[in-house]
């Protein structure tokens, strides 16, 4: 990752409109934030790590897939470092779902 690549951090504004609240998770290519969007609602950040393999393989795979079960994409930006998806946010995690 570049020196200069925005680090996600709450408060932070990475993209114009959307504010990061907290971190919900890492994994191996990023982290996702719950964060606010234009209007006040609320929307998941996924940070991708815009030099990995499995980022651009993942955006790849998200622009063919429609699947009703799936969560919505509202859109995906390229900022220093990242791709930021913006994503509906979940109630819960699958785990937490299982679980239930």
């Amino acid at each position: 990752m570049p020196a200069t690549a925005f680090r996600p951090v709450e408060g932070a504004e990475p993209i114009p409109g959307y504010r990061l609240e907290a971190l919900l998770g890492r994994g191996g290519f990023g982290e996702v934030w719950r964060a606010s969007s234009p209007g006040g609602f609320h929307v998941a950040l996924k940070f991708l790590v815009s030099g990995e393999a499995g980022a651009e393989r993942e955006l790849r795979t998200l622009r063919k897939l429609r699947e009703g079960h799936l969560l919505c994409l509202f859109g995906v930006w390229r900022i220093a470092g990242f791709f930021v998806l913006a994503m509906e946010l979940a109630d819960r995690t699958l785990m937490d779902r299982l679980k239930q």
